[in-house]
């Protein structure tokens, strides 16, 4: 979970916030100034825009700098490159900010200025800090603060010190970061400079809050409040109204920490903070994140995204992108969350953020670990987190993510990495009860895992330890909840009281008066009953108003109200017309589905009836055809799930485009002339001979258009082929027209043929067959490799359907020859007189015959037995030696993943080396990869094609 920042006011020298009444007559002074006065104007109008707008101010820093420049004031300038690295550090430009600091200091160490060095140095400690530079920031806080007191200037002591507060905060030390705070405090009030005072009493207010005193926390975040309004420093009075409204959320008081940061934000579009508001509005999309108001959290991260983008704050716009992410990702919509988790990376470390960069790619990796199963991404981005945290030895950074890679191995069941990860994280100090509680709950699991009792007990023993610390944790915040909101109302009380007292002490001091004030007494009743008389009228104003904006706000909730039950309509419409698609699909599934094994069983049982050979070659004929439609609707079936579950993986290996267009063509030739449909054929010569990409979802696209067009068109008619090339550098656009004559489609379907469930006329599957699936899925492919689709039909006309596809085009010298690559040597089984024994391991009886029959229908010296399930394969190992073991996996009593692994680990040599070829109607990737990874050799998917089944088994035997 994504916890809130606190701001802490970092010291930087040369911060300052001008008053903005000023700022007019100072432009109009500017046309008769001499240039050393535009020099100083230029910089004064400066530091206004500094709290509201960074491009102004940058522009006119620079204006100033152009006329130092010629004016050659060495000591001016440096200044002027201090302030404008200020500019840039707040903007979120670290580079540039260091360039700045860098030049200045170079101007200040030629003009022997420590005090102006310092300066730098603390500006660069708060740089380094900010890129997850610590050592280096430290280093130049104590070069700063040695300086200042070398050079007896102790108010400028302030600065370093409240800097080293915040670092030891960020780290986790909040002893040291108090003591340095309330250093800076002592020098500050002894200098009555109530400016450090509001920073300080701030800074501490974040300390106290980490530390658990809350209602201390408060008080000091109300004195900096105070304090801020006192000296009309708007910035800082949002600042600490922020850090209240941030408090009030930890205690789980939305509705209070909503207001907080509400009057925050006011304040900056009051002063025209536009560069400080999305930081508000980020807030404001967190605290709603965290209250499950999804919608509004939306849309605050989207406009703080519009403004920072219109400001040009990468750091901003990244942190944006983040918190939307978080919204994916409680609403499970992870794709489009590691999308935009993808993005937020890429801006924060194109401004060099490795703290946030690292929790970004932290965050990828347990969405791919925990979320998607996707091993081998979250590895990648667990890693190239940990080489950040390393970097930046930020030890409550690498806690968090060896949690994380705890939870990655625990899922995997990899117990000792496991162990070592949860281990490795509670070394890591400072760190969260609730991870600890975490860590050991899941060691004392592991340790079960690999029977190590002693230590399970240990385990279970610390998380009951902590899970007693969070409990007591969670009993001082209802606590310290309960006492913020008693010193409020004892407040409210004391003032209450004050105000009474204040009443008595006037009616008593009036009984007291001479007769002489009597008269006086009366006017001022008067006038006093006047004003009343004129508040009363002026409220009843105000309520009248209010009344009026309640009555037309009424209005329009029932508007609302109207156009939500106007949604809902649609919504339920849309609804019922999903429900009829799908429950016309389902329809359309068992129609396509029937039809094919209606064919095979009725074939199939007139094969065991009739004795006539011709009919009988007929029949095999009609199942094969049958069959093969069934493997066509059931791909589609597959391949649609893979896309709609977002597991379709593409391939991207070098091909021939003109062999896979014509393959494609020639596959539904023979469709086309069983119709007496004509095919007109136009290729592109300039096509590349060879592309890179995915050649096998090309080839799908195409034959679903042309099948399409073939099937929806009439005898005699003509279907036209197009395939063009648009070459650009290395890039080919692959542009495939199909066109037809046929039925069309009405101008109001064209959109939805594309939808799953779906076809352009009601009755189209009735006449002509289909699951609706095809185009769903072309679509899907086309999107997929970032193409486009486009359609032109009219009805009872025909169609035309056009793509287009990008495919890179590979160096010439990595090309090979068609010759090469059509090439293909096929084993050829050494005998030598000898015969080669053949291990069938399969439960299902009707399996068990057809794949005996299919081996012995070769007519090679192959001997085949058959065990049921794995136990009896590891008995009939034990017994008989074999040369090939063909292994179902789904099997009763062991499975052919388990006698695998039993086989690889658990029997001698050479037994444990017999190549083992997988078998099952298994089709999904993941299941491959898992045989793989058991320990067998090849892998073949039911309905097997003999011919790969046999040159397997070839290659195996002469190995």
């Amino acid at each position: 979970m994504k916890k809130l920042k606190f701001l802490l006011l970092i010291s930087i020298a040369g911060n300052t916030v001008m008053t903005a009444n000023t700022v007019d007559s100072l432009q109009n002074l500017l046309p008769s100034a001499t240039p050393e006065r535009k020099t100083e104007l230029y910089l004064e109008i400066a530091k206004f825009y500094q709290a509201n707008s960074f491009d102004s101010a940058l522009y006119y820093y620079s204006r100033s700098q152009e006329l130092a420049t010629k004016l050659n004031n060495q000591s001016k300038i440096s200044d002027i490159q201090r302030l404008k690295g200020t500019v840039y550090f707040w903007k979120g430009d670290y580079r540039q900010s260091q360039i700045e600091f860098e030049s200045a200091l170079n101007g200040y160490e030629k003009a022997h200025d420590e005090i102006g060095q310092a300066k730098i140095y603390n500006n660069l400690s708060m740089l380094f800090q900010a890129q997850g530079k610590n050592n280096e920031a430290v280093t130049n806080l104590e070069k700063a603060l040695k300086t200042f007191i070398d050079n007896g200037n102790e108010p400028l002591q302030t600065l370093p010190l409240i800097n080293l507060g915040i670092i030891y905060f960020r780290s986790g030390n909040y002893t040291k970061a108090s003591d340095n705070f309330n250093h800076a405090l002592i020098i500050a009030k002894k200098h009555n400079d109530l400016t450090s005072i509001s920073n300080i009493t701030n800074n501490l207010g974040t300390v106290y809050k980490e530390m658990g005193k809350y209602p201390e926390a408060l008080d000091c975040f109300n004195q900096s409040v105070g304090s801020y309004q006192q000296l009309n420093d708007k910035i800082g009075e949002s600042a600490s109204l922020t850090n209240i409204g941030i408090l009030f959320k930890e205690l789980g008081n939305y509705n209070q920490a909503v207001t907080y940061i509400a009057k925050s934000l006011q304040i900056k579009r009051e002063i025209q903070a536009q560069d400080k508001i999305p930081a508000s509005l980020i807030i404001l999309g967190d605290i709603y994140c965290e209250w499950k108001k999804f919608e509004l959290a939306i849309d605050y991260y989207y406009e703080a995204l519009d403004l920072s983008k219109k400001s040009e704050n990468i750091a901003d716009q990244a942190t944006a992108l983040y918190g939307l992410a978080q919204v994916y990702q409680k609403t499970d919509v992870y794709p489009k969350a590691l999308d935009l988790l993808t993005e937020a990376a890429q801006m924060f470390e194109s401004v060099d953020s490795k703290k946030e960069l690292a929790q970004t790619l932290n965050n990828m990796g347990v969405v791919y670990s925990t979320k998607l199963n996707d091993v081998k991404n979250a590895d990648q981005f667990f890693k190239k987190a940990e080489t950040y945290y390393l970097e930046m030895d930020l030890k409550v950074g690498l806690a968090e993510l060896e949690h994380n890679k705890g939870i990655h191995y625990y899922n995997q069941g990899l117990w000792d990495k496991a162990i070592a990860s949860f281990e490795q994280s509670n070394k890591l100090k400072p760190y969260s009860t609730y991870h600890l509680f975490g860590n050991y709950n899941f060691l004392a699991e592991c340790n079960i895992k690999i029977n190590n009792l002693p230590a399970a007990i240990f385990s279970y023993q610390k998380a009951l330890q902590y899970k007693d610390s969070i409990l007591n944790d969670r009993t001082a915040l209802q606590l310290a909840q309960f006492e913020i909101e008693q010193n409020v109302l004892k407040n409210e009380q004391e003032i209450a009281r004050l105000k009474q007292l204040n009443e008595i002490n006037i009616l008593y001091l009036n009984k007291k008066k001479d007769m002489q004030y009597i008269l006086l007494s009366f006017s001022i009743i008067l006038v006093i009953l006047i004003i009343v008389m004129m508040i009363f009228i002026a409220k009843q104003r105000k309520i009248n108003i209010r009344l009026q904006l309640q009555q037309s706000k009424i209005e329009s909730q029932k508007q609302d109200l109207q156009d939500t039950n106007m949604k809902l309509i649609d919504a339920r419409v849309q609804a019922e017309k999903l429900s009829d698609f799908k429950s016309q699909f389902l329809a359309n599934i068992s129609h396509e589905i029937r039809t094919p094994l209606n064919a095979i069983i009725g074939y199939a049982k007139l094969l065991g009836k009739n004795m006539n050979a011709e009919n009988n070659n007929q029949y095999l004929n009609n199942i094969i055809q049958a069959s093969d439609n069934l493997s066509v609707i059931i791909n589609d079936l597959l391949d649609f799930s893979k896309i709609e579950a977002g597991k379709m993986i593409l391939d991207n290996t070098e091909f021939h485009p003109f062999e896979i267009i014509t393959q494609a063509i020639s596959t539904l030739k023979f469709r086309a002339e069983e119709k007496n449909i004509t095919l007109e054929i136009h290729i592109d010569p300039m096509i590349p001979r060879i592309l890179k990409g995915d050649p096998y979802r090309l080839s799908q696209i195409m034959i679903n258009l042309l099948g399409n067009a073939i099937k929806f068109s009439h005898s005699n008619q003509v279907v036209t082929i197009e395939a063009n090339a648009h070459i650009a550098g290395n890039k080919c656009l692959l542009v495939f027209m199909v066109k037809d004559h046929g039925i069309g489609i009405e101008a109001e379907k064209l959109e939805s043929i594309f939808e799953s469930f779906n076809q352009a006329q009601s009755d189209t599957a009735r006449i002509f067959g289909g699951t609706g699936l095809g185009l769903a899925i072309v679509k899907r492919l086309v999107a997929l490799q970032k193409g486009n689709i486009e359609v032109k039909s009219k009805l009872n006309e025909g169609s035309t359907f056009t793509i287009s596809i990008s495919y890179e085009i590979p160096p010439m010298s990595a090309q090979i020859s068609p010759t090469q690559e059509k090439t293909v040597i096929y084993p050829q089984l050494h005998t030598e007189g000898k015969e080669y024994n053949i291990l069938l391991v399969e439960d299902n009886l009707i399996n068990q015959e057809l794949a005996k029959d299919t081996i012995n229908s070769w007519n090679e010296p192959f001997v085949v037995d058959i065990a049921e399930n794995g136990r009896e394969a590891i008995e009939a190992l034990k017994n008989k030696h074999y040369h090939v073991i063909i292994m179902d996996i789904q099997m009763p009593i062991m499975d052919g993943h388990e006698a695998t692994r039993f086989i690889r680990n658990e029997m001698p040599d050479p037994i444990s080396k017999i190549p083992i070829i997988g078998m099952t109607a298994h089709a999904m990737s993941s299941e491959k990869e898992l045989a793989l990874k058991n320990g067998m050799n090849e892998y073949i998917i039911k309905p097997f094609n003999p011919d790969e089944l046999k040159q397997k088994i070839v290659f195996f035997v002469n190995i």
